[in-house]
């Protein structure tokens, strides 16, 4: 995971990525035996594809798990009222987004085997227009022949 702004998690969490929003509180606490209290606060994914979650408990320990399948934005509501609590966030954190190669269309597959100029070819309409990338026309075939070859395609 990589440190992440708001709107990466907004991202991430439409996306099914992995992430993890952490505030920590340490300080006066007059419930307390002792009068500190240091504890965490976060939501997360931790795994692709998961529910987010809600987990908080003592610093250095792995904490409580509670909420599953909560909604982001009920989770940021929560994280507000925590932070008005006197929670800082210490941790933004969300899996990088995916670069997928652009699918190469059919088209431009089959015009990559024929000879110059026709090796340009980018689109070909049924009636047979064959334009290239800057919607120029390259050629115009029988309408019969572009159907014959969209239909290979």
């Amino acid at each position: 995971m990589i440190l992440a702004t708001h709107t990466d998690i907004r991202n991430a969490a439409a996306d099914g990525r992995a992430f993890c929003v952490r505030a920590e509180y340490s300080g006066y606490n007059g419930a307390n035996a002792s009068g500190r209290s240091s504890k965490f606060w976060c939501y997360e994914r931790p795994q692709e594809g998961e529910d987010i979650r809600i987990r908080y408990g003592r610093i250095g320990t792995y904490g409580r798990v509670t909420n599953h399948g909560i909604g982001l934005y009920e989770a940021l509501e929560r994280l507000h009222k925590k932070e008005a609590k006197g929670y800082r966030i210490v941790l933004c954190q969300a899996e990088p987004a995916r670069t997928k190669a652009p699918p190469v269309p059919a088209i431009l597959a089959w015009a990559s085997t024929l000879p110059a100029p026709f090796n340009q070819i980018r689109g070909l309409t049924p009636e047979g227009v064959a334009t290239d990338e800057s919607g120029a026309l390259v050629c115009t075939l029988p309408p019969a022949e572009a159907a014959r070859i969209l239909g290979s395609l």
